[in-house]
């Protein structure tokens, strides 16, 4: 498994206090707190808060999208397919609750 970046360390971390304290009442110096880093040092990374969370939302609307590919091309009957699309939200659900 590749090794972290600066960058996705942050995005993990935000995720995280944006699930515990909510997306609104975290700010870049609790993030930058977090991280034992200055916060102007985060924006040598990202751009704003708002960016961290365009990035979450899409890492997981990604890997959705991937998955509903895969299961519409499969050769599985409907009932199979809507089985696997329930699988696959409840999959994303659950390993997205702790951050990315």
């Amino acid at each position: 498994m590749p090794k972290e970046t600066r960058k996705q360390e942050i995005i993990r971390v935000a995720a995280k206090l944006f699930k515990s304290k909510g997306y609104s009442a975290v700010t870049m110096r609790d993030l930058a707190k977090a991280m034992d880093i200055k916060a102007a040092s985060l924006y040598n990374h990202i751009s704003s808060k708002q960016a961290i969370l365009q990035d979450i939302i899409i890492a997981i609307a990604e890997d959705f999208t991937t998955g509903m590919q895969n299961i519409m091309n499969s050769d599985t009957n409907s009932i199979g397919k809507l089985e696997q699309i329930i699988s696959l939200h409840v999959k994303i659900a659950t390993e997205n609750t702790d951050g990315l």
